[in-house]
């Protein structure tokens, strides 16, 4: 192999993951983006996901507004080297708005969205694929940005619009009505949210196998759970939010003194409990191996000062409560700062 060879392979390699390197500096990562382009080419695969990976980088690291500009520049290159109606620019332009959404800027990424809703309808059709999914986000972005009552309505009219489609548009329908539901939910609209839950259970039900197998398949457990959670805000007040989500409305009638950070006390001692085991949990799967240089063996790194455990005895948590479920251990911990 040469020299050459070996040096591209192995800066490939540095970009391969997610979590930027330790031992890889902002300069390094920058110049060897630029070998990649030299070498590969701006459009190379390996050169595209380079760059995507580096956005990811900035972001992780807080420098939100660096990987919108990153992204804005994507797609200005792209717009000018393949034309505003090449597909990878149209992916550019949903990866930008989808970085405007995550970053706080909701207003730019419902600009974003509707420029490219617009587009996508002159390019395709309106009831194209591609159209639908971009008025799918938009509606998600809509809500994201305060004005749930339009997101919801333009959801309501897409999932009327790709149900007449008919079963070509089977899976698409299916995540529309996901997507309608989970609106309606965040939303207080309990009612409307189980009945149209109740529908995706029953295609739920018939999908792939027969009824009697597919009741115990995990998908529909999960959306079993998911309707006993609404039937048990059905008769609540809107707004009230989920006794059990770290992210639920406070309720006004209850007083509480706020921790540290602006976070409300565990609701129970299982809770005090479980915490702070996802938060180690979630640290030890962000680390990643590095050379201990005192001892000489491998210590975890990347990822800052390890959450300290509490005692599982003074928690006075029952022993078969200390399993953590699969769910909750895949479910970012409120407040836990990277």
């Amino acid at each position: 192999m040469k020299y050459s060879e070996l040096r591209t392979w192995w800066i490939k390699r540095r970009f391969g993951h997610f979590r930027r390197p330790v031992t890889l500096s902002w300069g390094r990562a920058e110049k060897g983006l630029a070998y990649l382009t030299a070498t590969l080419g701006r459009w190379h695969p390996e050169t595209v996901a380079a760059r995507y990976t580096t956005r990811i980088w900035l972001m992780n690291a807080g420098r939100t507004a660096d990987a919108v500009r990153m992204a804005q520049a994507e797609v200005a290159t792209r717009t000018a080297e393949l034309g505003p109606d090449h597909t990878d620019t149209v992916a550019a332009r949903h990866s930008l708005a989808w970085q405007r959404s995550v970053t706080g800027d909701t207003d730019g990424a419902v600009t974003e969205a509707r420029h490219l809703v617009e587009d996508l309808t002159r390019m395709y059709s309106p009831d194209h694929e591609n159209t639908h999914t971009a008025r799918r986000l938009l509606a998600g972005y809509l809500c994201e940005n305060g004005d749930a009552s339009e997101g919801i309505r333009q959801l309501t009219a897409l999932y009327a619009d790709s149900q007449a489609l008919g079963p070509a548009r089977h899976d698409a329908t299916r995540h529309v009505r996901h997507c309608l539901i989970k609106a309606l939910e965040d939303n207080g609209n309990y009612q409307e949210a189980l009945a149209l839950l109740d529908e995706e259970i029953a295609v739920e039900r018939n999908t792939v196998r027969d009824a009697e197998d597919n009741f115990d398949s995990l998908p529909m457990k999960l959306l079993q759970e998911w309707r006993a959670r609404l039937a048990a805000h059905a008769g609540r007040p809107p707004h009230q939010g989920h006794p059990l989500r770290d992210d639920a409305r406070p309720d006004p009638s209850r007083s509480f003194t706020l921790l540290p950070g602006g976070h409300a006390p565990p609701a129970s001692p299982v809770r005090a409990h479980l915490r702070p085991v996802v938060r180690h949990r979630s640290w030890r799967s962000s680390c990643s191996l590095a050379s201990n240089p005192v001892l000489g063996g491998p210590r975890m790194a990347g990822a800052g000062p390890a959450p300290v455990l509490a005692d599982p005895a003074a928690a006075r948590v029952p022993r078969h409560l200390l399993t953590v479920p699969p769910a909750v251990l895949h479910r970012p911990a409120a407040g836990f700062e990277q």
